[in-house]
């Protein structure tokens, strides 16, 4: 309902800003939307801003999830702007994030092979895995029952949430893999890298089966998502977006070629996305009609995550901020509160994690899992 609401209130936009059919050149993507946004900034420490690399909304609420080059994983109030928790834990830069469906749990991994896992509702935490490489992107299966997550080599880790047991293994001829998503119904999986090939998997229980494989971009894939069971919509650092149709002989379709590298991928509903990257705006493409609507533009250094829900649009970027935009008719609005909101009084004193050995590093933690260790409240 949510979606529909937000994609209603496009329409006015829609009719004014839609260009002609036909891949998107720089020169057809120059008109601004008039969308205002408001800075949440309460993750800085004094004048520095860490650089934003993962941005989650918790499914129902106000809440999103921050996180970046401090290792910190930051909970934030998207309406006051205020500083819920700090979450410490990560020995190394935070590159992905993920909720739930039902928003209770939360998933972070990184840059220190680890995947850490928090009961929001429970207020306690853990290591949920560990593994010989970077953690780049990590999803959760639309039921929450599993979860698959991808990094700098070539396989491809599916996961019970519950235990903690990884179930599956698949190996890609691809490395460097930094796009990971499930198909609506949880039957498919698809994953992306360093050489631009879309590789994707359907549940044939209690194994996952390959079921296409197929070089879609020039360079490396960022990200990917399902707009339907059968249809992807993927984007690239060659700065095109391309919808796969699973289920189609044509395979897969130029949408849009866009003015720089993309990093970012948002989906609004099956025929709008919004894509951010080097270009430092946030860009919004009919896929079906292969037109653009516009830019949002405020952020001064590359756009490295978006994230859509609840008619909640948000952006991070290396320029150290996270904005909330709102879709409207009216004048360009960015309104720059960061400075004025107050510095958190305190943070989690978390029990500190040590090093990983290399055994740790070389498989997923046993089952049974071991106690979540308590979360205490800033509040």
């Amino acid at each position: 309902m949510q979606t529909k609401i937000l994609h209603g209130g496009l329409a006015g936009i829609l009719a004014g800003f839609m260009v002609g059919a036909g891949p998107l050149s720089p020169a057809m993507a120059q008109e601004r939307l008039n969308w205002p946004s408001r800075i949440v900034d309460s993750h800085r420490v004094g004048d520095v801003s860490p650089v934003v690399t993962g941005i989650a909304l918790r499914p129902g609420t106000n809440e999103a999830v921050v996180v970046g080059d401090d290792h910190i994983v930051h909970l934030i109030d998207i309406t006051s702007g205020r500083l819920i928790q700090t979450l410490p834990g990560h020995e190394d830069w935070v590159r992905t994030i993920a909720f739930s469906p039902n928003g209770t749990t939360l998933l972070t991994a990184g840059s220190d092979r680890r995947i850490l896992k928090w009961d929001l509702e429970e207020k306690r935490w853990g290591i949920f895995a560990t593994e010989n490489a970077s953690i780049e992107a990590i999803a959760f299966s639309p039921d929450g029952s599993l979860v698959a997550a991808v990094g700098f080599d070539s396989t491809v880790r599916i996961f019970e949430v519950a235990t903690g047991r990884k179930v599956a293994s698949l190996k890609c001829p691809s490395g460097d893999l930094r796009a990971i998503a499930f198909s609506p119904d949880g039957q498919r999986l698809a994953a992306g890298g360093r050489a631009g090939q879309l590789f994707v998997w359907e549940k044939a229980s209690p194994q996952w089966k390959s079921i296409s494989q197929a070089a879609i971009h020039q360079q490396r894939i960022q990200g990917i998502h399902f707009i339907q069971a059968d249809q992807i919509v993927s984007i690239s650092e060659d700065r095109t977006i391309y919808r796969t149709d699973l289920g189609s002989a044509t395979g897969s379709e130029l949408v849009a070629t866009m003015p720089g590298k993309l990093y970012s991928l948002a989906v609004l509903s099956q025929t709008l996305i919004a894509c951010g990257g080097s270009h430092n705006r946030i860009h919004l493409i009919d896929i079906q009609g292969k037109k653009t609507i516009g830019y949002l533009e405020g952020h001064q250094g590359t756009i490295s995550s978006l994230a859509y829900a609840d008619g909640k649009l948000i952006s991070g970027s290396y320029d150290g901020e996270t904005r909330v935009w709102q879709a409207q008719d009216g004048i360009t609005v960015a309104v720059d509160t960061h400075r004025s909101l107050p510095a958190p009084s305190a943070s989690f004193d978390l029990p500190a994690l040590g090093v990983p050995s290399a055994n740790e590093r070389a498989a997923s933690r046993p089952e049974p899992s071991p106690p979540l260790l308590p979360i205490r409240s800033i509040r």
